[in-house]
């Protein structure tokens, strides 16, 4: 072996140097060395964090939990929030929550598209009844996609298919007409455009074109529209603060989606993974496969838009943890974005 011989001199300038970690690169010029030291600064919680899981589907119970967390959220309010928080009280002893029943004409549909003997006629006899209904389907079926406008109300339904016009007869439970806001349509507006983009997410992971899944996605946020509609049933031109409207939004949607879903005599699983998507290890069993793929449809979708605004998002990672699903995370958050830009 050989001795390297170190004199005093090298190793008293060897002492006097700082350690180098590998794979430090020297600040450029002119920048301070701290400057470039990561800080723990606390991150802000990812759209799909906040919510209040549900600890029961059971209606009574989900309002007497709403009961005792807003009567806590009473404790401190003032003014026009205080007024908002008493209406929300009044709602919870509405059977129905002031909405009014589920559409007919969609409740028409989903049972008629069920029997394979319906015919055609008969179905655009249904949507002849409702002209929300006829305009969006003749806007669907005049689509740049086809060379002509449709020739007739029959023509524009066989050409953009029953699956298509089940979804179109679906989402009529959220219509505009209904959430019509004063000083939250903006809000209001981007719930509904997620909601439909989690529907369609939802029906592409479970591979079922209608049925729960996809009114699970179309209706995850119904209870933000709640909310917003009763932030703007205001009886002065004064509105409560945006930051409690947006918290209690955040926060409570899960809870009164059950409720709006339980009015609506919907089916369990859709009830299921609206109270517990934020959390869908918690749920039933029953329901348990509703919850996590609405999860995941809720994660990609506001990935989806996070990443059409340039701003950062763990959506991906978020997506590849969840126990139980095949999911290629980058193919949903896409299948996402091409959803938004339809």
């Amino acid at each position: 072996m050989v001795e390297l011989e170190t004199s005093d001199a090298v190793l008293a300038d060897l002492e006097s140097e700082t350690a180098v970690p590998m794979g430090y690169l020297p600040p450029p010029d002119g920048v301070p060395a701290d400057a470039l030291v990561e800080r723990d600064e606390p991150r802000a919680p990812a759209p799909w964090e906040g919510a209040q899981v549900v600890t029961s589907l059971e209606t009574e119970t989900v309002r007497e939990r709403l009961r005792e967390e807003l009567n806590l959220e009473l404790k401190d309010a003032e003014g026009e929030d205080h007024k908002l928080l008493m209406r929300l009280m009044s709602l919870l002893d509405s059977p129905n929550l002031d909405l009014p029943p589920f559409p007919d004409v969609a409740q028409e549909l989903d049972e008629m598209l069920k029997d394979k003997s319906t015919t055609l006629v008969q179905i655009a006899g249904v949507v002849e009844r409702d002209p929300g209904l006829v305009r969006r389907v003749w806007a669907q079926g005049s689509s740049a996609l086809y060379a002509t406008p449709p020739r007739s109300l029959h023509h524009a339904v066989s050409r953009i298919g029953l699956d298509a016009l089940w979804r179109i007869g679906m989402s009529v439970c959220t219509d505009d007409n209904v959430f019509r806001l004063k000083g939250f349509q903006n809000e209001a507006d981007e719930a509904r455009k997620h909601g439909v983009v989690a529907a369609g997410v939802a029906a592409w992971i479970s591979n079922e074109p209608r049925g729960p899944m996809y009114m699970a996605g179309l209706l995850h946020s119904v209870g933000k529209l709640i909310l917003y509609r009763t932030a703007s049933d205001s009886d002065t031109n004064e509105t409560p603060s945006p930051e409690l409207v947006e918290r209690l939004a955040e926060r409570y949607y899960p809870a009164f989606g059950v409720l709006v879903a339980r009015s609506w005599k919907l089916d369990q699983r859709v009830v299921g993974g609206l109270g517990f998507h934020p959390e869908p290890d918690s749920a039933d069993p029953e329901v348990a496969r509703c919850a996590k793929i609405l999860h995941a449809s809720v994660v990609a979708t506001h990935t989806a838009s996070q990443t059409i605004k340039d701003e950062d998002t763990d959506g991906l990672a978020v997506l590849q943890g969840i126990d139980g699903l095949q999911l290629d995370a980058e193919a949903t958050v896409a299948k996402a974005r091409e959803l938004f830009e339809v």
